[in-house]
């Protein structure tokens, strides 16, 4: 076990800022130090940080808060526990048998332990009244939140977004409102269906629950966000669905699966953090 090198691992919160992001990230790279990860704690971006990282960066790690805060000690500890779990199956690996070379890299050390945990989970079928059972049991998570489409028009103008809502009103006509006013903008978010859970991410909970409160078609009174002065209109809705078991069967099927493979590997960290001698620098928290 000697000849295993120590793990560096480096944490970065982060909020819509790509830029800095993007200088930190280059100059991790540029290290010579070849074991080394880097997560990124990202505190719900409104901008497209998470994306860019995933496009730009795939080996680093994310983790996405549902909110905008400063990083935690439950942060921390998040990321810590991720990085003491994978080490733990790391070690695991080389006393079972799973490499035969110590160059390989550690998602393919950590993949080969999961494999081996997947095909356990799968030999796991269960007959339809337990698995209709798990359905019952576990209800909400299959059910179909229900989703919105919204325009959000902003201006640093109090007046301007008093007049831009009588404009938007009369024509719903964006390039037209920009165009008449050009303090105007438009949030940029999704125009398809977004999900209620998904509101709070992407707005914060102040415009999310404008939402909540409209009816179809109808437009807010200005307020003042983060963005200015806002004006939130409500284009469409979709309801929330119950989805019938026979429907979904294969959907609950693979979720039965998930949780078993969850299960298994859980047990198995368990019984490896009861072997192993961990311990934890209390300055990480400072």
């Amino acid at each position: 076990m000697s000849d295993i090198k120590p793990r560096v691992s480096i944490i970065i919160p982060h909020w819509n800022n790509t830029d800095i992001l993007s200088d930190c990230l280059e100059s991790i790279t540029l290290t010579s130090y070849l074991d080394l990860e880097t997560i990124v704690v990202d505190n719900a971006s409104t901008d497209d940080s998470v994306e860019w990282v995933r496009s730009n960066y795939p080996k680093v790690k994310l983790i996405e808060n549902d909110k905008r805060d400063d990083l935690t000690d439950s942060d921390r500890s998040m990321a810590l526990e991720r990085i003491i779990e994978e080490e733990l199956l790391v070690q695991y690996a080389y006393q079972n048998g799973f490499l035969e070379a110590d160059d390989l890299l550690r998602k393919s050390i950590v993949r080969s332990v999961v494999d081996s945990i997947v095909e356990q989970s799968v030999s796991v079928i269960p007959n339809e009244k337990a698995l209709r059972n798990f359905y019952q049991d576990n209800l909400a998570l299959f059910i179909i939140d229900e989703q919105f489409r919204i325009v959000i028009l902003s201006s640093q103008n109090g007046s301007d977004i008093n007049a831009a809502k009588m404009i938007w009103q009369n024509s719903y006509d964006i390039p037209l409102l920009m165009k008449e006013i050009g303090s105007i903008k438009r949030l940029e978010i999704s125009s398809d269906f977004i999900s209620k859970y998904r509101l709070g991410t992407l707005i914060g909970p102040l415009l999310r629950d404008v939402v909540l409160s409209l009816k179809l078609g109808e437009t807010s009174e200005p307020l003042e966000t983060i963005y200015g002065f806002s004006i939130v209109t409500l284009i469409d809705k979709k309801d929330q669905v119950v989805p019938d078991f026979k429907e979904i069967n294969e959907i609950v099927l693979q979720e039965y699966k998930r949780r078993q493979r969850e299960a298994i590997l859980n047990d198995l960290l368990t019984d490896l953090k009861k072997q192993s001698d961990i311990n934890i620098n209390s300055s990480i928290s400072e």
